[in-house]
């Protein structure tokens, strides 16, 4: 997918196996930061068919480069990776953050369980019509997260509310909403309803609140 970006002809060499990387200097820094985590106990790569994912846990899929120099590349390849993993049964998640029109959402969303977005006009009519199109295009469950003023969920029927949990310290918003997304997956993978997911969601992004930097 990364040669598909950035070199056309590195790509067709690659897909006639043709590999020309077994002296990149490049590869061999991503060859050492994998060997770096698995010394560190932190190793979680798992071989899928013909895909090796850097990093799955019950809340992430995570893909682990070098530098940010390949953003969009990264994009596509967590895209197929999702695809993938929805051919096989697996249970996905993907988080749209403040775009669920974007190309990558779009592409996304038909591979996704659980569809996850912001936005900050609250629970409007708009919201509700966007949640239900969304739906219809294959997550089990779509939330939205509102800030102050909760999140929202629809699961094909109904909606579900729940508001937050109130801050007794602010000290910084930043990665709050991932915090939700880590806390309501749990508590699916827990086995909680869908308001108990939106509660522990809420609860672990008020834990984020405290912190500065989030993490």
């Amino acid at each position: 997918m990364n040669y598909y970006f950035h070199c056309k002809r590195q790509c067709y060499l690659c897909g006639n196996r043709l590999n020309l990387e077994d002296n990149s200097e490049q590869v061999k820094i991503g060859k050492a930061m994998h060997e770096e985590k698995a010394s560190e106990g932190k190793n979680t790569e798992i071989s899928i068919d013909n895909i090796r994912l850097d990093k799955l846990t019950k809340e992430y899929l995570t893909e682990i480069k070098k530098s940010d120099a390949d953003v969009e590349a990264a994009r596509w390849q967590l895209l197929y990776y999702l695809k993938v993993l929805k051919e096989k049964g697996i249970v996905t998640a993907f988080d749209c953050a403040t775009s669920p029109d974007s190309e990558e959402s779009v592409k996304a969303i038909p591979y996704t369980d659980y569809l996850f977005y912001s936005v900050d006009t609250g629970d409007t009519k708009e919201v509700r019509e966007q949640m239900e199109r969304i739906q219809k295009q294959g997550p089990k469950l779509v939330i939205c997260m509102m800030g102050e003023e909760g999140s929202l969920c629809y699961d094909g029927e109904r909606y579900h509310r729940f508001g937050i949990v109130p801050c007794d310290h602010l000290v910084d918003s930043m990665g709050a909403g991932d915090s939700y997304i880590a806390g309501f997956l749990t508590g699916i993978v827990d086995g909680l309803s869908i308001e108990g997911a939106m509660e522990k969601g809420a609860a672990n992004a008020t834990e984020t609140l405290k912190y500065f930097g989030a993490w």
